[in-house]
């Protein structure tokens, strides 16, 4: 009997060792007040200052956020614009090409995400992007993520230094370094 109750302890220490370091692992630093501040100021700050893992949720909510924005905005032009071009003389409606088909055709769309069936949603052709950006551009950091985003969202802007050139107008690719 003596087994059973020394098997417990050691058990239960275990659990609480499990529980103590698991609680450490995840705890992170609070941030003082200037600290906070400083990041609001400067969003590329708080974006380096994140993991992979916060880049890529924030991202995939980002570029969800849009996609829901630009469906329900999409599909409410059928209702407003289809009766008032029904009211306009000659107006042919071609086939399959309502309102909100012709309103989804003509919006930019995030198009380099790309699906792993093993890992998931592979949004680094948007997160590495903007960490390069923000790693390479400090004086830039103040640039907020969403304008960033909307930049991403072009065929012509795909690396770091198109972004900073869509941005500022300066060209990296023909100037001296």
């Amino acid at each position: 009997m003596r087994t059973v109750p020394n098997v417990l302890l050691k058990c239960r220490a275990l659990v609480m060792v499990g529980l103590i370091l698991a609680f450490f692992s995840t705890c992170k630093r609070q941030l003082s007040d200037s600290e906070r501040v400083e990041l609001l100021r400067h969003p590329g700050q708080e974006w380096l200052s994140w993991t992979v893992q916060e880049r890529e949720i924030y991202i995939r909510g980002l570029i969800d956020g849009y996609d829901g924005g630009v469906s329900s905005a999409c599909r409410a032009t059928d209702g407003i614009l289809e009766g008032d071009l029904q009211q306009v003389n000659g107006h042919d409606k071609t086939a399959g090409s309502s309102s909100s088909q012709r309103c989804f055709a003509a919006v930019a769309q995030y198009s380099r995400v790309k699906v792993n069936l093993s890992t998931g949603l592979d949004l680094s052709a948007y997160t590495s992007v903007i960490t390069e950006f923000y790693t390479r551009h400090p004086e830039s950091r103040n640039v907020l993520v969403t304008t960033l985003m909307m930049y991403l969202r072009s065929p012509n802007v795909v690396t770091s230094d198109d972004l900073y050139s869509a941005i500022t107008g300066v060209n990296l690719h023909t100037s001296s370094q």
